[in-house]
């Protein structure tokens, strides 16, 4: 699966698991550059390559609760650490519009 922005940047992944309404795991393999090239051998793709999500949502008293997890190298914290709450955030206004 890719995941890109305008210019065709962000990342390929393997959507290893898929439980629909339950379960998804995705390992990355490729960072895309502009235009969509796959990148697997620079810096920063040998420290992305690899990297782990989860979603696994479940109901609770009628609501769906999310729950993320990622393995990921040092190096990502700090980008996950402030643009994921701004990201589940999005996600949660598209998921609860009527």
């Amino acid at each position: 699966m890719r995941f890109v922005g305008a210019n065709g940047s962000g990342t390929l992944a393997h959507l290893t698991i898929v439980e629909p309404h339950k379960h998804i795991k995705a390992i990355h393999n490729a960072i895309l550059l502009d235009g969509g090239a796959e990148d697997r051998d620079s810096e920063m793709a040998k420290n992305w390559v690899g990297s782990v999500e989860e979603y696994t949502f479940s109901e609770k008293n009628g609501v769906t609760e999310l729950l993320v997890s990622m393995t990921i190298y040092p190096e990502w914290e700090k980008m996950f650490s402030n643009d994921w709450p701004k990201a589940l955030a999005a996600l949660k206004d598209l998921c609860e519009e009527k």
